[in-house]
């Protein structure tokens, strides 16, 4: 076991034993306080919390601010950047040029390794055939290895598609967290400025998702092993205690956080339907519709209680 991975494990124990669970906590949202989005972790269940969003858009409640952590900070920062669209569309706009930028790439390895390939031909003077034939199967290998998920990729087509601002610039406060490597292990960080786009990247970049990502000292990883930054309530509140919250939570996992929390929230817990994962991610219909319809259902119930309609 790394010294890493060995101090992350200390950190979950510290966290069972001085944590507590949601309970006895929640509370109906206090008319004279500002109210925050808090969006969990998730990968393809966190597409729900596009649904959650649209709920709100159409009881009239817009957040003056929205944190999230892994998933919940790609949708958090699309909201964030453009409250008045339809997240679901900007995210699929997002995913869109991904995919154009994914096709670009291996395209593009494709010609230079067949480029490389005629030109070695050429300079042999001889037996251009099985030369050409064996650079097109080596361009195809190449072309192949261009990783369908590529952290720099996202940050590159995320900042195109947020105008390429920082978070100071956006029109709702904005906030994510990532875990730095260290010598020692990892702390966790709060991006609170800076490039938008960057800081998303920052919160994704998890190794089971981005297979070319390395755990090297420096590296900034995905905080969801760390159980409160999962569903980052307690982090949100100590930025803006003044806040009443709503909190999106599709980590599959409990609402965690230390006794030290006070502020008031709303849960969403969004029970998400069994999809397609992929098709969740490239925003591919019917699959991609399921899951955001699951968390505005869910986001529905929990303002019809608040309101008292049946």
């Amino acid at each position: 076991m790394t010294r890493a991975a060995a101090h992350l494990g200390r950190t979950l124990v510290v966290l069972a034993l001085v944590g507590t669970s949601a309970c006895g906590k929640e509370a109906l949202a206090p008319r004279d306080k500002p109210v925050c989005l808090v969006l969990s972790v998730g990968a393809e269940r966190g597409i729900a919390h596009i649904g959650v969003v649209r709920a709100l858009q159409e009881a009239g409640i817009q957040p003056s601010c929205v944190f999230g952590n892994s998933m919940g900070a790609l949708v958090g920062a699309l909201h964030a950047a453009a409250p008045e669209r339809d997240t679901a569309q900007s995210y699929g706009l997002f995913m869109h040029l991904y995919e154009e930028r994914a096709a670009e790439e291996m395209r593009s390895r494709a010609v230079m390794l067949g480029l490389l390939a005629l030109g070695a031909t050429l300079a042999s003077g001889g037996a251009a055939a099985p030369a050409i034939a064996a650079g097109a199967a080596g361009a195809a290998v190449g072309a192949g290895s261009v990783d369908a998920a590529d952290k720099d990729r996202l940050v590159e087509v995320l900042d195109e598609v947020v105008g390429h601002r920082n978070i100071e610039q956006l029109p709702l406060q904005y906030a994510t967290w990532y875990q730095r490597v260290t010598n020692s292990g990892v702390e966790r960080a709060a991006a609170l400025s800076g490039n938008l786009a960057h800081a998303v990247g920052d919160s994704v970049a998890n190794p089971m998702i981005f297979p070319n990502l390395r755990l090297d000292e420096g590296q900034h990883i995905d905080p969801g092993a760390d159980r409160i930054a999962a569903i980052p309530l307690e982090d949100a509140c100590k930025l803006r205690p003044d806040a009443h919250f709503i909190v999106s939570n599709a980590s599959g996992g409990r609402l965690f956080f230390s006794t030290e929390m006070r502020c008031s929230y709303e849960l969403v817990e969004i029970a998400t339907p069994e999809v397609d994962r992929q098709k969740v991610l490239l925003a591919e219909s019917p699959d991609f519709d399921q899951m955001v319809a699951a968390g505005y259902r869910a986001a529905t119930s929990v303002l019809r209680s608040r309101s008292g309609a049946p």
